[in-house]
């Protein structure tokens, strides 16, 4: 029944076939069928005589109708429960590079490449970990971990020896309107020039007052006193970043010369740069 009647049992519930625009003075009306619901047509036969009879037909379920039309309770159907797949533990990802395996920094390597900010060289496979890694190179490799979206393009040179269409002149731009990087004082940027562990600590420094929207890092350890630094022009900054998160550290961590104007290998700069982005990410409030 559309709705209950005398004739319906006790808790019945309505459901909705159509509607119409109201009640014809001749005596007839127009329904307009809900989607879903049809006229069929029986016909039966028997003694060599035809009777039949027409009615609603609609494929869906009686607690389907009821929902679809408001009423009454909602009837769901019990839901199986999932038998559980038999798990591996996972083991540990092997190195990413060949070359990799053994490096002290290889862990600091594998976690760079996870985070996507720095990748191998596609045609041997390769990482080259204790290559040295150019000015712009770092500048790509911070970007790319503070997750900084460059300009697409570049309508002017971002300094005078780095042309508006050089690959990393996106980078190099967006990194100086953020005070990360800044030239030399002839005011070129050398970006192709292999940039010193004490360069790399005075760019690390910029990120994490970028990142942390501050001028002032609070250190997390104890500053170490490196042998060589003495008298350095990023003396302080090499002291500053030993202690927050332990960016500055010895050479190849060993000893405690720092040797600040020895070029900075790749190795070394993925871990610093990984050591910066999950210190971020560990800090209280980050």
């Amino acid at each position: 029944y559309a709705k209950p009647t005398p004739f319906a049992g006790p808790g019945a519930q309505k459901f909705i076939m159509g509607q119409t625009d109201g009640i014809s003075p001749i005596g007839y009306t127009k329904i307009f069928l809900k989607p879903g619901w049809r006229l069929t047509r029986q016909t039966l036969t028997s003694n060599n005589s035809r009777t039949g009879r027409t009615y609603l037909a609609n494929d869906s379920t009686v607690a389907q109708l009821i929902q679809q039309s408001g009423s009454g309770p909602v009837v769901q159907q019990p839901t199986p429960t999932p038998t559980p797949t038999p798990t591996t533990p996972p083991t540990p990802a092997p190195a990413s590079f060949p070359d990799v395996a053994g490096d002290i920094y290889a862990s600091h390597i594998n976690r760079a490449v996870q985070l996507g900010f720095i990748s191998g060289f596609a045609e041997d496979n390769t990482f080259r970990p204790r290559a040295s890694l150019t000015r712009e190179q770092l500048v790509s490799m911070v970007v790319e971990g503070l997750d900084i979206a460059p300009q697409g393009t570049v309508a002017a040179a971002p300094y005078p020896d780095v042309p508006a269409n050089r690959w990393s002149a996106a980078k190099i731009k967006t990194a100086k309107d953020l005070g990360i990087i800044s030239g030399y004082q002839d005011g070129t940027f050398k970006a192709m020039q292999p940039v010193t562990r004490a360069e790399l600590m005075a760019i690390m420094r910029r990120a994490a007052e970028y990142r942390d929207k501050t001028t002032t890092l609070v250190p997390d350890q104890t500053p170490k006193t490196f042998s060589d630094t003495q008298g350095h022009w990023a003396q302080r900054v090499i002291a500053d970043m030993s202690g927050y998160c332990g960016i500055a550290t010895a050479l190849n961590e060993s000893g405690t010369s720092f040797a600040p104007n020895t070029p900075a290998q790749r190795n070394y700069a993925a871990a610093a740069v990984v050591r910066l982005l999950d210190c971020a990410r560990t800090a209280p409030g980050t």
